[in-house]
């Protein structure tokens, strides 16, 4: 088990920490919803910084599953992990 599962990162095995700073990126920017018909949800995120050049400036196009005043839900793409097949489902909330 990764210790950092358990609450001590620092605990972490070489091979471990080199691991989580291989698959590690970071991004953040701008949420765009660009239509709203019921089968064509869709938000775009713009990437205005982030700790990988490639990921720089990029653009993700991503379905979205609610919004309201104060709530953007969406869906990833889907991925596979290990040998399995899935998706990630992000929920942003405006700060109170």
């Amino acid at each position: 088990m990764c210790s950092s599962a358990v609450g001590d990162r620092a605990r972490g095995t070489t091979a471990q920490k080199a691991a989580a700073f291989e698959s590690y990126a970071s991004r953040c920017g701008c949420y765009a919803v660009v239509s709203e018909r019921e089968r064509e949800r869709v938000v775009v995120h713009t990437r205005e910084l982030a700790n990988i050049r490639d990921l720089f400036g990029a653009t993700e196009q991503r379905a979205m599953l609610e919004r309201s005043p104060t709530t953007l839900k969406y869906r990833t793409g889907m991925r596979v992990v290990q040998g399995t097949k899935g998706f990630v489902v992000w929920t942003r909330q405006r700060a109170k």
